[in-house]
């Protein structure tokens, strides 16, 4: 049990809020450092042009580390709209490049010095959430900076935006 008299917010992570790299706080958005954010909406949307072009990259370019958890993209698809959002390229560019050289996109990628670490579970529990929290925490020693993007709708969220060391 904890006592809000006893946090101490000078050393809470979620003090620290992140670039607004969206232009959002002017309507008083603000996304912070170890906060789960959660981007749910119909297939086919954006939502992985927002979680992870419009977020993850930018703040990876920032120096900000975030882990993303893509419910239903796979690994490729990722890795196609990531190389385009990192080059500026269209992603048919993107794929016709990792069929021959890749070595732009890989160099582009690169440049994001492991900004943005990766989760493809199809249906994430509170877990595998935090245990993916935690090898976060063990990899890097601070807490992760970025979006989760979900596409499944109504269904509770558990306990996800709880601390990855203490679940609380």
């Amino acid at each position: 049990m904890q006592r809000l008299q006893r946090i101490n917010p000078n050393r809470h992570a979620a003090m620290e809020a992140l670039p607004d790299v969206l232009g959002l706080a002017r309507y008083g958005i603000h996304f912070h450092r170890g906060q789960v954010t959660l981007i749910a909406a119909q297939p086919s949307v954006g939502k992985s042009v927002l979680a992870l072009g419009g977020l993850a990259i930018p703040w990876a370019r920032a120096g900000y580390r975030s882990l993303y958890f893509s419910a239903d993209g796979d690994e490729y698809t990722t890795l196609k709209r990531a190389g385009a959002s990192v080059t500026g390229q269209p992603q048919d560019y993107v794929k016709q490049q990792m069929q021959a050289d890749w070595s732009e996109i890989q160099r582009a990628l690169a440049d994001l010095n492991g900004g943005v670490a990766f989760s493809f579970e199809t249906d994430p529990t509170y877990q595998h959430i935090y245990e993916e929290s935690i090898a976060f925490w063990h990899m890097w020693g601070e807490h992760a900076a970025g979006p989760r993007e979900d596409h499944r709708q109504g269904e509770p969220e558990g306990r996800a935006g709880h601390h990855p060391r203490t679940g609380r």
